[in-house]
């Protein structure tokens, strides 16, 4: 060998001691496309070889009618290969999921399915979709390591179909769209509603009572075009940021804030703790005699009326107090 061959393949060796970073860098794409062939290899392989109408079906169809906690009843049921889903034709979903016994839920068709598995935090992520002619839902649930949680998104809600949570059948008309973010410790705390922290927030703009009685009081339709209702959950208490009904124009204008010890047993019976204020219009209070003269010789700042709210959502009782 020639010298400058030697000088050539001295120059050119990496010494042992030396780290060329390049042998270590892992191209982002490439990780993507390895992931990505695993997951398809495996969805492959499971698709080829598992019986799923034989064995899948059945056993999710028992899984459901063992449910006692919460009982769902449909009229058929079908599953989907990719992504891996279950959709349930004419689902009811009973009273007692949600603490209310006695009002069951109906929908035209539900649909849980796995969307893709979760890199950070490690674990499954899946969606909830149902529709009904007064709601659309989007729930996803997501299993995870260290934790699991529920996000609402995309989800809509017709007056008549929160009426159904509410004491009073006829309360509420309007479209309100619901948004919110859930955390539960693990699954157990999932089966029984026991939220370790979260937030919520219900908004509408074109909210309206309709003309009714409640509690011996003849309601006249008073339209109050705006809800805002935002708030945080810890264990079993609802921490209130916003309670606001109706706007300037309207006929009825309350602000509230406060917290809701909740009874995940009945929700009617959760416990009320508010303060805030009332305006009511004059052509209210002259149609309600009664309401009148519970008000009469209270004093008002700005137009409000200053009151708390306790008892419960079946029976809520009004203090009203003199303005700060």
């Amino acid at each position: 060998m020639s010298e400058d061959s030697k000088e050539l393949e001295r120059t050119s060796r990496i010494p042992e001691t030396k780290v060329v970073d390049e042998v270590y860098v892992f191209n982002k794409k490439t990780i993507t496309l390895l992931m990505v062939t695993i997951l398809c290899a495996f969805a492959g392989a499971l698709l080829l070889n598992f019986p799923f109408s034989g064995g899948i079906k059945p056993m999710i169809a028992e899984k459901i009618d063992k449910n006692r906690a919460c009982p769902i009843s449909y009229q058929s049921l079908d599953i989907g290969y990719f992504l891996p889903k279950v959709i349930l034709d004419h689902p009811t979903v009973a009273g007692r999921c949600f603490g209310s016994p006695g009002k069951n839920i109906s929908f035209d068709e539900a649909i849980l399915k796995i969307t893709m598995p979760s890199f950070w935090p490690i674990g499954i992520k899946t969606k909830f979709h149902a529709k009904s002619k007064d709601a659309l839902v989007n729930i996803f649930p997501r299993i995870a390591i260290g934790g699991h949680s529920v996000q609402v998104e995309n989800t809509s809600i017709k007056g008549s179909f929160l009426n159904q949570f509410l004491p009073f059948s006829n309360l509420l008309k309007g479209d309100i769209k619901v948004q919110g973010n859930f955390d539960f410790n693990d699954i157990q705390s999932i089966q029984r509603k026991q939220v370790e922290r979260g937030n919520f927030r219900l908004s509408s703009k074109n909210l309206l009572i309709p003309s009714q009685d409640i509690s011996g009081f003849s309601i006249p339709m008073m339209a109050l075009r705006t809800l805002d209702f935002a708030g945080t959950i810890t264990k079993k208490k609802v921490h209130i940021k916003a309670l606001r009904l109706g706007d300037s124009k309207s006929k009825i204008q309350a602000e509230f804030k406060g917290s809701i010890i909740l009874s995940l047993r009945n929700i009617n019976s959760s416990t009320l703790n508010l303060e805030g204020k009332l305006r009511i219009d004059d052509s209210i209070l002259n149609s309600i005699g009664l309401l009148r003269i519970m008000l009469n010789g209270k004093k008002k700042k700005d137009g409000f009326y200053f009151l708390q709210l306790k008892g419960s959502f079946a029976a809520p009782q009004p203090i009203f107090v003199d303005p700060v």
